[in-house]
């Protein structure tokens, strides 16, 4: 796939996302977030876990209400944003902690807090599929990440979109990471969940 047509892809996808309205974005990010929250718990088998989810800018899904239920079993992490070539890290988070502005806009966990390797990553993107290829923003630092990550160990990466973001087909290049699963407010969907 050329730059070109996933630059419109990007485009498409984005416009679907900002169609919802306010009352609507909010309404859908709820639902989400409890499907979430019971899908996280399923995968988890009643064991604690760190799980690694994003703090939204835009019209990113909110998933801020999954985090705070999750916080009562589960370490929780979000990632930092590294220079250009290097992967994500990720530092622990707890629910009220100062977060200071990192790249692309994006809040991030204070440097003294301590590093998480995640065994759950809950991801934003503009798009996906049933395959469990995801759209993102096309600077590849999820990609990289779940790469290096899935070399080092176990990890489940799950996509939280709104419905409206799914795409019939997303072709994946040779570097792309897929989903293991995507979270919508309607349904849970199972690309592959590995265990």
């Amino acid at each position: 796939m050329t730059d070109i047509s996933k630059s419109a892809l990007r485009q498409s996808a984005a416009l679907k996302r900002k169609s919802l309205s306010p009352k609507d974005h909010a309404m859908l990010s709820a639902a989400c977030c409890r499907r979430l929250f019971a899908c996280i718990e399923t995968l988890s088998a009643e064991k604690a876990m760190a799980i690694a989810g994003y703090s939204a800018i835009g019209d990113e899904l909110a998933i801020d209400h999954a985090l705070a239920q999750l916080a009562e079993r589960h370490t929780l992490a979000l990632p930092v944003t590294p220079p250009s070539g290097k992967t994500l890290s990720f530092r622990r988070y707890h629910r009220g902690d100062s977060l200071v502005r990192g790249a692309f806009g994006v809040s991030e966990p204070v440097a003294q807090n301590e590093s998480i390797i995640p065994d759950i990553l809950i991801l934003p993107l503009l798009a996906f599929d049933r395959s469990g290829n995801r759209l993102g923003y096309g600077v590849g630092y999820y990609d990289a990440t779940l790469a290096k990550l899935r070399a080092e160990k176990t990890i489940i990466a799950i996509g939280a979109a709104f419905a409206v973001q799914e795409m019939d087909v997303i072709t994946a290049e040779s570097f792309d990471q897929r989903l293991d699963g995507v979270v919508t407010e309607k349904e849970w969907i199972k690309t592959g969940i590995r265990r």
